[in-house]
Formats: structure tokens, C-alpha cells, sequence
């Protein structure tokens, strides 16, 4: 995993400021920033593809949050909130999601972007 990508994870995950991730990496938080905005064009444009090609297929993507404690749930739905602002800023993608609970305890979420033909899953 590059350092770009590590910032953004870490940025999402942990909420931490830019000077904290600029310390812990021994970077300006202006280095850091600039990092998390290269990461994040580049993570949200892979969605992009892997949704539209999804859907022409005739599929959708779907994102599969384990069963487990209630943080680590809580920390992916915030993943998947962030991913879904971040669709709709960068590429103006209004992806439709449908909630999938399973009987284990395992949450997915299927993404469809209406936009597209056979985006109505």
C-alpha cells in the first residue's frame, strides 16, 4: 500500500488532524493534505469503474460489512457514507443503496448509480 493511500486510511479511520498524520509521517500538513486528495481521486475513480462495470454485467457492487463489534461496523458505514459524498462531489455519481442483512450479522450494501443504463437493481 503506498504512503498516499496509508494517509487517506488513516484520515478515515481514525479522524486524525492533518499535523497529527504530518507528524506521525514526517510530513508538512499541507504534504499530507495533498496526499489524502491524490489517494482519495484515485480510491473514488476505482469505485467509479468497478460500479459501471458492474452494472454492465448486469450486477451491482456491493459492500460487505462482517459481522462484529459494534465499532468496527460503525467505522465502515462511516466508510461507506464518506465513499458515497465523495461519489457524488467528484464524479456526480447519486449511487442508490440497498440494505442487505444477512442472518449472520453481516450488513451489505449494494451500490447502483441510476444514472446509468440498467442502474435500477
Amino acid at each position: 500500500m503506498d504512503r498516499d493511500r496509508t494517509l487517506l486510511l488513516e484520515r478515515i479511520g481514525e479522524q486524525a488532524t492533518l499535523r497529527d498524520l504530518g507528524a506521525r509521517h514526517g510530513m508538512s500538513a499541507e504534504g499530507v493534505r495533498k496526499a489524502i486528495r491524490r489517494a482519495t481521486h484515485e480510491h473514488i475513480r476505482d469505485i467509479v469503474v468497478d460500479l459501471w462495470e458492474a452494472q454492465a454485467a448486469g450486477q451491482v457492487l456491493v459492500l460487505a460489512i462482517p459481522a462484529g463489534l459494534d465499532e468496527d461496523q460503525g467505522r465502515a458505514i462511516d466508510y461507506l457514507r464518506w465513499t458515497l459524498a465523495e461519489l457524488e462531489r467528484l464524479w456526480g455519481v447519486r449511487a442508490d443503496v440497498r440494505y442487505l442483512p444477512a442472518p449472520d450479522g453481516t450488513i451489505a450494501f449494494a451500490l447502483t448509480d441510476p444514472q446509468m443504463p440498467g442502474g435500477k437493481p
